[in-house]
């Protein structure tokens, strides 16, 4: 499928297969079988074979199959019956097998990622790294207590590794894997029906039947919300701001949301209970603080870029200019401030007889026009000021 399109660029059908896993290169798909194969579909010639080797089959359903990033041509293969497996693929439809490792014992569950994988045992987790040494492929394992291995619907994100899933009450509880801070909450919406981690582990995207939430865990703040109009399916994957999911009628959806960032709380306990104005430039944003700070942040990277106490009882009126940058706020009962992007700021008084309630700025000239109490305008020219 083209993403961007949406449109489906190939398909085939698949005869005495049952796929239980894959993923997909430039060049072709690679997918692991109920019987323990490995097949793979060529794009360009429309080839579809299964692997072969000197070794039986796995005899059991490959569980997860992805490239091993420490070497060219190596698959990590993890299995329904606890095994692990490195195979290195050879040209003319051929694999090898490279390293094979057992979990401890069978795991109710099993994931892998990259060159990390995960068995949930009964009342603790199995970690298995796929490392490199002599130039060889090999699995180093430790094994973690972890006494949530009976949460619902129980999710993790193997490269942070964090974890989440629902008690027996019906609060999402989540953490980090060996580390005893534990967070227990009431869902932010009702009736979950499944979640699913965003691939950088910071958000969590949880579901009813028709409603969505992004759930930022460490904020524990909701940054996003939909009402679908259909029953949703199953959560599929949220990748850059990307969510795949299907729907009740098999229809495979995508649902664009926003990177969002929170750069400023209005959390009453924090030391700025309130923003009084805020203004956006080409490159930065500024916000006015009750309290009297005045703060820059870097719009692009999020990083605060300036800071400085401010007079709270008269400091009001944070505007941008668009065409040269910087900003510029009302500082007292008559005099107006410019803030550069060089830190600098200047003061210039208006010589108003009535104290100024408003800014605004004609952007074309950034020539500023400032109202004051009795809702007379004047024209300013900071530059020349």
């Amino acid at each position: 499928v083209n993403t961007v399109t949406q449109s489906v660029i190939k398909s085939i059908q698949i005869e005495n297969l049952i796929p239980t896993a894959g993923f997909s290169t430039e060049d072709a798909l690679y997918v692991g079988t109920k019987d323990g194969e490995i097949a793979s579909w060529n794009y360009q010639n429309d080839r579809l074979e299964i692997l072969k080797s000197e070794q039986d089959p796995f005899g059991t359903a490959v569980k997860s199959i992805h490239p091993l990033e420490l070497a060219n041509n190596i698959l990590m293969i993890a299995l329904s019956s606890g095994d692990l497996a490195a195979v290195k693929v050879g040209e003319n439809g051929t694999y090898e097998l490279v390293a094979q490792t057992k979990l401890a014992s069978k795991p109710n569950t099993l994931l892998s990622q990259k060159n990390l994988a995960l068995g949930v045992l009964e009342s603790s987790l199995e970690l298995s790294t796929a490392a490199k040494a002599d130039q060889k492929i090999v699995f180093q394992s430790e094994t973690v207590s972890f006494p949530y291995s009976r949460l619902q619907g129980l999710q993790f994100h193997l490269e942070t590794k964090q974890f989440a899933g629902f008690d027996d009450n019906g609060n999402l509880t989540y953490g980090e894997i060996g580390k005893d801070s534990i967070q227990s909450i009431q869902p932010p919406i009702d009736s979950v029906r499944s979640l699913l981690w965003s691939n950088d582990g910071r958000h969590l995207v949880l579901c009813n039947e028709r409603r969505l939430a992004v759930f930022d865990p460490m904020e524990q703040r909701v940054d996003a919300e939909f009402m679908m109009k259909d029953q949703i399916g199953k959560l599929v994957s949220f990748l850059d701001g990307q969510l795949w999911l299907t729907n009740e009628n098999k229809n495979i959806l995508s649902l664009s949301i926003p990177q969002i960032r929170w750069i400023h709380s209005q959390d009453p306990n924090s030391e700025d209970p309130s923003i009084g104005s805020v203004a956006t430039s080409s490159s930065n944003v500024g916000v006015l603080t009750m309290n009297g700070s005045l703060k820059v942040w870097n719009a692009r990277t999020g990083d605060l870029t300036f800071e400085q106490k401010v007079d709270a009882k008269n400091t009001r009126s944070l505007i941008s200019f668009p065409k040269s940058s910087g900003f510029a706020f009302l500082s007292s009962i008559s005099d107006i401030t410019r803030l550069d992007d060089d830190g600098s700021m200047k003061t210039t008084t208006s010589m108003s007889a009535f104290r100024l309630e408003e800014l605004c700025v004609i952007p074309e000239s950034d020539q500023v026009i400032a109202r004051s109490q009795t809702n007379r305008l004047l024209s300013l020219n900071l530059e020349n000021s």
